[in-house]
């Protein structure tokens, strides 16, 4: 298992890392709802956020792999300015349907705050990947 992660660019490592993330916080989630401590829109809103951010780290990727170009041109940059709005709208528009699913329609579906919470690991995967990085140039010096 661990040759084969070290065999994965950086890009498979930040979305394998995010995989298990949203795993653990999904299975988290899971015996709470179960067992009628938490409702189910707990888990609904914790997928909803997860499924929002795996789309918006895919955008970064893009933007980074744009910008990382040795010619760049007007059009990648053009593409990397829409792609920082479409995140940006990504979690806007899952915040917005999860508090008017709640809190207008009464419809409880997706909860505001497991959406929100679910926009947290995408820090954190960046961050593994990144310390993991700079600790393998340490080692290299």
């Amino acid at each position: 298992m661990i040759k084969w992660y070290k065999n994965l660019n950086d890009t498979a490592k930040m979305f394998f890392v995010l995989c298990l993330i949203v795993s653990f916080g999904a299975l988290t989630f899971l015996p709470f709802c179960a067992t009628s401590l938490l409702s189910w829109d707990w888990e609904f809103g914790f997928l909803l956020g997860s499924a929002i951010e795996a789309v918006s780290l895919w955008f970064l990727v893009l933007s980074t792999e744009k910008m990382s170009k040795q010619t760049s041109k007007t059009a990648d940059t053009v593409i990397v300015v829409l792609l920082y709005f479409a995140r940006f709208l990504l979690y806007l528009g899952g915040l917005l349907l999860a508090a008017l699913l709640t809190y207008v329609a009464q419809i409880y579906v997706f909860n505001l705050f497991a959406v929100f919470i679910a926009y947290m690991p995408i820090q954190i995967v960046v961050l593994v990947i990144q310390g993991k990085k700079k600790g393998e140039a340490c080692k290299k010096e």
